[in-house]
């Protein structure tokens, strides 16, 4: 699932790993438009493109004598594929424009939310490049089916968000604790993070009880149905898709490729519910971006 710590299991394994002394190098594959890819892991040579005025090393070589993280790798166009393919079997890479392979000694982790079987059966992703990386699988599960872990990572993040922010670190009332235990978390790791940061900047030092952070969860709930409300399916139907539309991209800061990977659509079906029902996602960007920047003490 998204946010569930991908990156963070990639980054222990290169840190406990032989490896550790190199260099930990992290590429997201679907947040990089198909036409760059493949420079941007192979790099180019001078003159390759209009533009190309030096040579640029991609990020295997960037990676060299360490580990190369690949998330998202199901976003990975298949020109690409037959290239990854191409470096795991060799050992070599060749940048764009260049004629002489290189050697290339990097360590490739990779990750997916995404089924890979079923987009291989679909021929959108390719068999043997999925037989290559699928030496050691490692499934990260969702964080409700690993509650233990959530007061460990809310000591971690009110600590590391605290200094980031310059503020004194919040405290968690008696009851919060069964709270969070108890709330499913669909946003995984990332939806905690940022639940943390924001009663960080909200309640800095302060004693952060229920009913202080309880709004912050209804986002994501349900409506509630007025009494004398009551009416036809497909209105109800219309009126959670629309409040459920509002409560990804929230959670994803107005990323709408992220909350199109979630929702399980595509980019333009996202784009034509939006028009529908008038979000504005730009605004929910907007947003989020004034919260997550927006320094404790400065004034609106």
């Amino acid at each position: 699932e998204n946010g569930v710590g991908k990156e963070l299991v990639a980054t222990a394994l290169h840190a406990r790993g032989r490896r550790a002394a190199g260099p930990m190098v992290k590429m997201n594959c679907a947040a990089i438009p198909p036409d760059l890819l493949e420079s941007e892991l192979f790099g180019y040579a001078r003159g390759a493109f209009t533009g190309a005025d030096e040579k640029k090393p991609g990020r295997i070589e960037h990676a060299a004598g360490g580990t190369l993280f690949l998330d998202e790798i199901a976003d990975m166009a298949m020109s690409a594929q037959v290239k990854v393919l191409r470096f795991l079997d060799t050992g070599e890479i060749q940048k764009l424009g260049d004629s002489s392979p290189i050697r290339v000694n990097t360590r490739l982790i990779t990750a997916s939310n995404r089924n890979i079987p079923d987009l291989i059966r679909e021929k959108r992703f390719r068999e043997d490049l999925y037989f290559r990386i699928n030496v050691v699988p490692i499934h990260v599960p969702p964080l409700r089916e690993r509650s233990e872990d959530i007061p460990l990572l809310l000591d971690h993040f009110l600590d590391v968000l605290s200094q980031k922010n310059g503020v004194p670190r919040p405290r968690l009332a008696p009851q919060m604790e069964h709270f969070l235990l108890k709330y499913s978390w669909p946003g995984n790791i990332r939806q905690l993070k940022n639940f943390v940061e924001r009663i960080t900047i909200l309640y800095p030092g302060e004693l952060v009880d229920v009913d202080k952070v309880q709004a912050l969860f209804d986002e994501t709930a349900v409506p509630a149905i007025a009494p004398g409300a009551l009416g036809p399916l497909k209105d109800a139907m219309v009126e959670y898709e629309r409040h459920y539309l509002v409560a990804v991209l929230k959670q994803t800061n107005g990323q709408l490729t992220q909350a199109a990977r979630i929702l399980e659509i595509d980019r333009a079906n996202l784009y034509r519910k939006l028009k529908r029902y008038g979000i504005d996602a730009a605004q929910i960007k907007r947003e989020a971006h004034t919260t997550a920047s927006k320094a404790p003490g400065d004034s609106d």
